[in-house]
């Protein structure tokens, strides 16, 4: 409710007091080595990475949004999808598990991927970027504003950044041009599309407060050398507010209540 960072975290670490006093060539080397892996790196702000299933609550909102399934929509799940539909494509995808017939609800709840292929699907039957224009109004893609140095951005791919990337590297125009299975993958969070721990940690107070988005923050205030009073206190700053249509924010909490109790 105000972006108050409680607790972070990075893995792996470094020691502090290496640094006191000037740290030595061998130290700096040492930290700098790639089996080290890095560990000068924040993970929390600048880890960039697919996000995996924690993107389906965002997909279900974008699908609803754009008009690519409503409240009533249902899909089977055989644990096998394929975009011709038939069961014996050599080129489909597999889901984690077979859940039978699924709605929005339990297509949340149980994280069903042939619910979000069948999105990723829609979309690009209708060549819309939906999908990528609501990622970016829950904040991915643009940095949050935390008050730490280094923060990364992630990416939001689609067809003009695919078509840029993979031209300048040589690829023909056809591997260049956006394809529907690349949208299925958005859709479950897989693919090209990067993300940091902040943004989704944003996203999500977003969902929880059904709009509001703080500025992230660590600094909670400069005290003051002498008494008990600060020089300065952070000031709380909503940087975004998310509109969304209340029943389709229902369903969407609905499901991932389900996440946890079901």
């Amino acid at each position: 409710t105000n972006g108050e960072v409680i607790a972070m975290a990075s893995y792996p670490t470094f020691t502090p007091s290496s640094f006191v006093g000037g740290i030595s060539t061998a130290d700096w080397d040492a930290l700098q080595d790639e089996d080290a892996h890095y560990p000068m790196l924040n993970r929390a702000i600048a880890g960039q990475y697919p996000s995996g299933s924690i993107i389906k609550p965002l997909t279900t909102l974008a699908a609803l949004d754009y008009g690519i399934i409503n409240a009533d929509s249902s899909w089977n799940c055989s644990g096998w999808w394929s975009w011709s539909g038939r069961s014996d494509d050599p080129d489909g995808m597999g889901c984690w598990s077979t859940h039978g017939g699924v709605d929005i609800v339990s297509g949340i709840t149980f994280s069903c991927d042939v619910m979000f292929y069948e999105i990723g699907k829609g979309f690009y039957n209708q060549n819309s970027e939906g999908m990528q224009e609501t990622f970016r109004r829950y904040g991915l893609g643009s940095a949050t504003g935390i008050d730490l140095p280094g923060e990364e951005v992630g990416r939001v791919p689609d067809a003009a950044w695919k078509w840029e990337y993979f031209k300048n590297l040589g690829y023909s125009d056809e591997d260049a041009t956006w394809q529907g299975g690349e949208n299925c993958n958005l859709a479950i969070g897989q693919g090209d599309l990067l993300v940091t721990c902040i943004q989704m940690a944003c996203a999500y107070c977003s969902l929880a407060n059904e709009g509001p988005v703080y500025r992230p923050h660590v600094m909670r205030g400069v005290r003051s050398r002498v008494g008990d009073g600060f020089v300065t206190e952070y000031k709380t700053e909503q940087i975004r507010d998310v509109e969304e249509d209340q029943s389709f924010r229902d369903l969407v909490a609905r499901g991932m209540w389900g996440v946890v109790y079901e």
